[in-house]
């Protein structure tokens, strides 16, 4: 018995074996030969660098987060909004190239017009705007009927005419109130292009947005307390806007804007005081406030109403301070109604 046990086992090992070598056997008949040592070289020359791999693979994440229904619609914008002194207006703007845009003064539509080839859009209203505060706001449609708003709006003071001089204030502004104010036009009985800072904008972190006018085309470094900002270029309607990538701590500071050429040579050079408040602490209506370097109506507005279009409320309140709502001075002590 133990005999034929050993005998049994030994024949099943000779099979296994046999079994194995056979099918090794299959698969070296089935696999190529193994490469040269030029072609392993070569191989490795060619081989992706690490560099190829982590752009290819940044690659491959950005085509996945596209959204699936291709790009984003346009939204229309203004470009351009200016109010003679009997409240004729002329604005302008963008959107998606054909788009009709409707355009509104608070809630009533107040007529459309087609954005051209270029995406560019022309609207004279057939009416004037009377006087007081009014709001301007966006809407376009696509060749599908979709219907996109914009994601700015248009705050215009159209003051009582007075004579010849143009006193209108046209500033256009984020739709959701975030920073990003723009002034569009300035009281003046003409619209002139100077260099000069018109808006800054600044949230509880500090992150600030800055804009102005310049000469068109002309490059603009700004610095915050001898500290370099960034550079702007003034577009072709001679507005320039800034938004850096540093924050600014609460304190006093002065801003300078040089305008230089193509060597870096100064050409001309702005410069005035600012205060980066701490916004969270909030003013409240039925008090007075101190005027602080770097304010406006609509910051304090803001800061009072939580509403910078409310600015008209401290303006007529303080007319007797303020002879112009575009120029304000430290100092000034302004009654916040309620």
């Amino acid at each position: 018995m133990m005999v034929a046990i050993i005998g049994g086992i030994a024949v099943g090992i000779a099979i296994a074996l046999n079994l194995v070598v056979w099918d090794d056997a299959e698969l070296d008949e089935t696999l190529p030969p193994p490469p040269s040592e030029q072609e392993v070289l070569g191989g490795i020359e060619n081989a992706p660098t690490t560099q190829q791999l982590e752009t290819a693979d940044a690659a491959s994440q950005n085509t996945a987060a596209l959204p699936p229904d291709g790009p984003k619609p346009i939204a229309p914008s203004f470009d351009v909004v200016r109010i003679n002194p009997g409240g004729n207006a002329v604005i302008a703007g963008r959107a998606a190239p054909g788009a009709e845009v409707e355009i509104y003064e608070g809630d009533k539509y107040i007529g459309s017009v087609t954005a051209d080839q270029r995406g560019e859009w022309v609207f004279v209203p057939s009416q004037p705007l009377t006087t007081g505060n009014r709001q301007l706001s966006l809407r376009s449609r696509d060749k599908d009927g979709n219907s996109i708003p914009s994601d700015q709006v248009v705050m215009i003071l159209v003051p009582e005419a007075e004579g010849e001089d143009n006193k209108a204030l046209v500033v256009a502004a984020p739709s959701d109130g975030s920073a990003g104010t723009q002034v569009l036009q300035k009281p003046g009985s003409q619209v002139s292009i100077v260099l000069g800072v018109d808006a800054m904008d600044y949230d509880e972190r500090g992150e600030i947005n800055l804009s102005g006018t310049a000469t068109p085309g002309s490059l603009l470094n700004i610095y915050i307390d001898n500290t370099y900002f960034g550079t702007a270029q003034a577009n072709e309607n001679g507005r320039w806007r800034l938004v850096p990538d540093s924050i600014i701590a609460p304190g006093q500071y002065e801003l300078r804007v040089d305008q230089v050429d193509d060597a870096g040579n100064v050409m001309n050079r702005v410069a005035m005081p600012f205060v980066r408040e701490n916004i969270t602490k909030a003013l409240e209506p039925g008090t007075f406030y101190v005027v602080q370097p770097g304010n406006s109506l609509w910051r304090i507005a803001r800061r009072t109403y939580g509403r910078g279009e409310q600015y008209t409320l401290i303006f007529e309140a303080n007319a007797g301070q303020i002879r112009d709502p575009d120029l304000i001075y430290p100092g000034q002590l302004f009654t916040l109604p309620e």
